[in-house]
């Protein structure tokens, strides 16, 4: 069925964008925490004013993609009480299968909360562009060094926290703004999942479905959307709860501590991914 294929893909979609948000937010975090981090002396350090910044984004990037997840959530939620059903019935459990109250669960509820969540969409990017301005305004050097002059020379002649922040500087103007590219693609796809749901679940024929419950690919084709639900829903809430802790337990890291191999490769791995 082509509306089943597009239901699908558009999870799968979503759930792609997804790992590209969790990637740049993890990316972004570690950027900031090691540059604003130096091996000695406590008053060069800059986390005191880098974290409430970044602890202020990642908040709303939470927050955004939490009402993509609650947006979501409705949709697994009624058709979880659909495929429920159909095992009970199954089992003698229950009599018939609540097609009524799922769907007005959805009509009632889903309009709403998706137009909630596309209206905060400005607000994120406004977040993000504000701590774009005010990172880069932290960690930039004084007037007199140039930037272009500390990207040229070699990384083995530079302080690892002055050569993380030549990094930081140079990736900041790039990796915010593709979080907000990455945001604006997952609420265009929940738009688009919210219209195919609704038209739906607007022109469902309960006294048919009743009849093709019986049928053999009926619990087979609603196993299978339900699947792709759950693997969606779950993504959605696993990322909103990444990004909240990824920033407290990189910023809460010891503040003396500097660049390790680990966090060295993957920015080396990321800029190469970037060049390439």
């Amino acid at each position: 069925m082509p509306k089943e294929l597009n239901f699908t893909n558009l999870c799968k979609d979503l759930q792609e964008q997804m790992k590209s948000v969790e990637k740049a937010v993890d990316i972004a975090v570690d950027l900031v925490h090691y540059s604003s981090t130096t091996m000695s002396f406590d008053f060069f350090n800059l986390r005191r004013k880098t974290y409430p910044v970044v602890q202020e984004l990642s908040n709303m990037i939470a927050e955004m993609v939490g009402n993509i997840y609650s947006t979501v959530d409705i949709v697994f939620v009624a058709i979880s009480s659909i495929t429920n059903a159909a095992y009970f019935r199954k089992n003698g459990r229950i009599e018939s299968t609540p097609f009524e109250s799922a769907t007005s669960q959805v009509l009632s509820t889903l309009p709403s909360q998706c137009k909630a969540t596309l209206d905060m969409l400005p607000r994120v990017h406004q977040a993000l562009k504000s701590a774009e301005v005010r990172l880069l305004e932290i960690l930039s050097f004084p007037s007199g060094v140039p930037l272009s002059l500390l990207r040229v020379v070699p990384k083995l002649l530079l302080p690892p926290h002055v050569s993380q922040r030549v990094e930081t500087l140079g990736h900041l103007p790039l990796l915010l703004p593709s979080i907000g590219i990455s945001l604006d693609s997952m609420a265009r796809m929940m738009h688009q999942l919210c219209t195919l749901v609704l038209a739906v679940f607007s022109a469902l024929d309960v006294p048919r479905l009743r009849e093709r419950e019986h049928s053999p690919d009926y619990r087979e084709k609603l196993d299978k959307l339900h699947f792709i639900l759950y693997m969606t829903d779950c993504a959605l809430r696993s990322v909103t709860k990444y990004v909240f802790e990824n920033t407290a337990n990189a910023f809460h890291a010891t503040h003396i501590l500097g660049p390790s191999k680990h966090v060295w490769k993957v920015h080396h791995d990321e800029k190469t991914y970037e060049k390439t």
